[in-house]
Protein backbone atom coordinates (compact mmCIF):
# COMPACT_ATOMS: atom_id res chain seq x y z
CA UNK A 1 0.00 0.00 0.00
CA UNK A 2 1.83 3.19 -0.75
CA UNK A 3 2.46 5.57 1.59
CA UNK A 4 1.46 3.08 4.27
CA UNK A 5 5.11 2.43 5.34
CA UNK A 6 8.53 5.50 6.41
CA UNK A 7 10.76 6.15 4.40
CA UNK A 8 14.50 5.53 4.34
CA UNK A 9 16.36 2.82 6.27
CA UNK A 10 14.08 3.01 9.03
CA UNK A 11 10.22 2.13 9.47
CA UNK A 12 8.46 -1.36 9.18
CA UNK A 13 8.11 -1.45 5.30
CA UNK A 14 4.80 -2.25 3.81
CA UNK A 15 2.59 -4.28 5.13
CA UNK A 16 2.28 -7.96 4.57
CA UNK A 17 1.21 -9.01 1.13
CA UNK A 18 -1.76 -11.64 2.56
CA UNK A 19 -3.07 -8.34 4.45
CA UNK A 20 -6.50 -8.08 3.14
CA UNK A 21 -7.39 -3.64 2.39
CA UNK A 22 -9.02 -3.20 6.06
CA UNK A 23 -5.93 -4.57 7.80
CA UNK A 24 -3.73 -2.17 5.45
CA UNK A 25 -5.38 0.55 6.42
CA UNK A 26 -4.90 -0.73 10.30
CA UNK A 27 -1.51 -0.89 9.47
CA UNK A 28 -1.38 2.47 7.69
CA UNK A 29 -3.25 4.51 10.79
CA UNK A 30 -0.90 2.84 13.29
CA UNK A 31 2.53 3.32 11.74
CA UNK A 32 1.05 6.79 11.07
CA UNK A 33 0.22 7.58 14.88
CA UNK A 34 3.70 6.39 15.54
CA UNK A 35 5.68 8.84 16.61
CA UNK A 36 8.70 9.69 14.04
CA UNK A 37 11.67 6.78 14.68
CA UNK A 38 10.20 4.99 16.46
CA UNK A 39 9.06 1.79 14.52
CA UNK A 40 12.38 -0.41 12.94
CA UNK A 41 12.40 -2.88 10.50
CA UNK A 42 12.70 -5.60 13.35
CA UNK A 43 8.60 -4.14 14.72
CA UNK A 44 7.31 -5.25 11.36
CA UNK A 45 6.50 -8.86 12.79
CA UNK A 46 5.37 -7.35 15.97
CA UNK A 47 3.05 -5.07 14.42
CA UNK A 48 1.89 -7.52 12.14
CA UNK A 49 0.26 -9.40 15.65
CA UNK A 50 -0.93 -5.58 16.90
CA UNK A 51 -3.33 -5.59 13.20
CA UNK A 52 -4.62 -9.17 13.12
CA UNK A 53 -5.94 -8.73 17.08
CA UNK A 54 -6.76 -5.95 16.30
CA UNK A 55 -9.01 -6.50 13.93
CA UNK A 56 -10.38 -9.86 15.58
CA UNK A 57 -11.00 -7.48 18.31
CA UNK A 58 -13.09 -5.08 16.83
CA UNK A 59 -15.23 -8.17 15.15
CA UNK A 60 -15.73 -9.40 18.27
CA UNK A 61 -16.88 -6.08 20.03
CA UNK A 62 -19.38 -5.65 17.50
CA UNK A 63 -20.21 -8.83 17.78
CA UNK A 64 -20.81 -7.77 21.83
CA UNK A 65 -22.47 -4.74 20.60
CA UNK A 66 -25.16 -7.24 18.28
CA UNK A 67 -25.42 -10.10 20.25
CA UNK A 68 -25.44 -9.08 23.79
CA UNK A 69 -22.70 -9.97 26.53
CA UNK A 70 -24.89 -12.92 27.65
CA UNK A 71 -26.24 -16.07 25.93
CA UNK A 72 -29.10 -19.03 26.79
CA UNK A 73 -27.00 -21.93 27.73
CA UNK A 74 -28.44 -24.78 25.81
CA UNK A 75 -26.67 -27.82 27.86
CA UNK A 76 -28.55 -25.73 31.46
CA UNK A 77 -32.20 -25.61 30.84
CA UNK A 78 -31.54 -22.47 28.91
CA UNK A 79 -30.31 -20.32 31.54
CA UNK A 80 -28.42 -16.71 30.91
CA UNK A 81 -24.59 -17.29 31.28
CA UNK A 82 -21.20 -14.80 29.89
CA UNK A 83 -21.21 -15.15 25.64
CA UNK A 84 -18.30 -16.98 24.64
CA UNK A 85 -17.53 -13.75 22.77
CA UNK A 86 -17.45 -11.41 25.12
CA UNK A 87 -14.90 -13.95 26.62
CA UNK A 88 -12.55 -13.16 23.49
CA UNK A 89 -12.86 -10.03 23.38
CA UNK A 90 -11.64 -9.31 27.06
CA UNK A 91 -8.89 -11.78 25.98
CA UNK A 92 -8.21 -9.93 22.74
CA UNK A 93 -8.01 -6.67 24.69
CA UNK A 94 -5.53 -7.74 27.37
CA UNK A 95 -3.12 -9.28 24.73
CA UNK A 96 -3.63 -5.81 22.17
CA UNK A 97 -2.53 -3.80 25.69
CA UNK A 98 0.47 -6.43 25.80
CA UNK A 99 1.51 -6.03 22.23
CA UNK A 100 1.10 -1.90 22.54
CA UNK A 101 3.19 -1.50 25.48
CA UNK A 102 5.71 -3.71 23.43
CA UNK A 103 5.43 -1.41 20.70
CA UNK A 104 5.37 1.98 22.73
CA UNK A 105 1.91 2.75 21.91
CA UNK A 106 0.80 3.25 25.29
CA UNK A 107 1.56 6.82 27.31
CA UNK A 108 3.65 4.82 30.29
CA UNK A 109 5.63 2.90 27.59
CA UNK A 110 6.20 5.59 25.35
CA UNK A 111 7.41 8.08 28.32
CA UNK A 112 10.37 5.63 28.72
CA UNK A 113 11.45 5.22 25.26
CA UNK A 114 14.34 7.23 24.05
CA UNK A 115 14.09 7.73 20.36
CA UNK A 116 16.69 9.70 19.05
CA UNK A 117 15.83 13.30 17.20
CA UNK A 118 15.78 13.06 13.51
CA UNK A 119 19.19 14.45 11.89
CA UNK A 120 18.84 17.68 11.09
CA UNK A 121 21.29 21.18 9.70
CA UNK A 122 22.82 23.45 12.33
CA UNK A 123 21.96 27.15 13.05
CA UNK A 124 23.93 29.69 11.84
CA UNK A 125 24.45 30.24 15.54
CA UNK A 126 25.34 26.77 16.53
CA UNK A 127 28.14 26.55 13.89
CA UNK A 128 29.50 29.82 15.32
CA UNK A 129 29.73 27.84 18.68
CA UNK A 130 31.70 25.05 16.78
Amino acid sequence: MPGASLEGEDGVGDPPPWFTDAQELVWSELVAAAPPGLLQKWHAHLLERVVVHLMLARELAQLVAKQGITQRDRVHGGQQKQAVWRKGLRSETALLLKLYTSLGFTPSSSAILHIPPPPRELTEFEKLLG
